[in-house]
C-alpha cells in the first residue's frame, strides 16, 4: 500500500534513534519491516519484555506508524497539499506530501 501511495519505504531515520538500533539488531533495514516486527511482537510475544524494556520502541514504532496511517489516508482522499512530520520532536517542519506534484 505504501508503494501504490508514493510514500517513501526507506530506511528509519536517525530521529528514532530506538526504532532505528532495534531495526539494526533484528536485521530489518526499512522502516515498514521494523515497525511490523514490533507489532508482531507486541501481538505474537515470546519473551515476555521483548519490546517492553526498550526505552522509546513503543513510542517511536507507534508514531512511525500513525505517519504511515495518515499519509495512506490524505493520498486516498486526494490531497496534495502540506503536512506537519509528527515523528520529529522539535520545531515543527511542514513538508509536501511524497506524491505531491
Amino acid at each position: 500500500m505504501l508503494k501504490e501511495a508514493k510514500i517513501p519505504i526507506s530506511p528509519i531515520p536517525a530521529h528514532l534513534p530506538a526504532l532505528k538500533a532495534f531495526a539494526k539488531k533484528e536485521g530489518h533495514g526499512y522502516a515498514p519491516k521494523a515497525v511490523a516486527e514490533v507489532r508482531h511482537r507486541l501481538t505474537h510475544p515470546k519473551v515476555l519484555d521483548d519490546v517492553y524494556d526498550r526505552d522509546g520502541l513503543l513510542t517511536e514504532a507507534w508514531l512511525l506508524t500513525v505517519r504511515y496511517l495518515e499519509l495512506l489516508i490524505l493520498h486516498w482522499v486526494g490531497y496534495t497539499g502540506r503536512i506537519v512530520d509528527r515523528t520529529k520532536r522539535g520545531w515543527p517542519q511542514v513538508d509536501a506530501v511524497p506524491w505531491a506534484p
